[in-house]
């Protein structure tokens, strides 16, 4: 029987696990949107304000470093559930991969894996704990969201 505290325990982790994988999704929009639209900044030579090209250089420096977070984040995500396919579980894997990297509802994965709806819910739970203990510890309000 599991006690107490490790049933809270377990359903916090597994909170935190889907919190990290809606995460993603937003993250690796953010991802893609700057693989397509990266472009030099153009500057002319028109007369400004003093503080104008200080507040410019500062807003692109504070982009280009939310995308490389981004993108660092989209890579540990995707390195995590690659390494749980490899080393643990598979369909773990696939779990994690369809609903929160392809946005597939319970029902279809389920129907995708042939899975048993208790089997799959099992399945689910067990794969978000693997992938929170592997991922590791990770405040979301560090790219700049909070999630408590």
């Amino acid at each position: 029987m599991i006690g107490g505290y490790q049933l809270v325990k377990g359903r916090k982790e597994i909170e935190d696990a889907k919190k990290i994988l809606e995460r993603y999704q937003e993250a690796h929009l953010v991802e893609l949107a700057n693989k397509v639209g990266i472009s030099s900044p153009s500057f002319d030579d028109q007369p400004k304000s003093g503080g104008f090209e200080n507040s410019q250089e500062d807003k692109l420096v504070n982009s280009m470093e939310r995308s490389q977070a981004e993108t660092c984040f989209c890579k540990r995500v995707r390195m995590t559930i690659s390494l749980i396919h490899d080393e643990i579980n598979a369909d773990s894997a696939s779990i994690l991969k369809l609903i929160y990297m392809y946005g597939k509802t319970n029902d279809e994965v389920m129907e995708t894996l042939r899975l048993s709806k208790s089997h799959y819910y099992r399945q689910k739970n067990d794969a978000l704990l693997i992938f929170k203990k592997m991922f590791g510890n990770f405040n979301i309000g560090d790219m700049g969201q909070k999630w408590d």
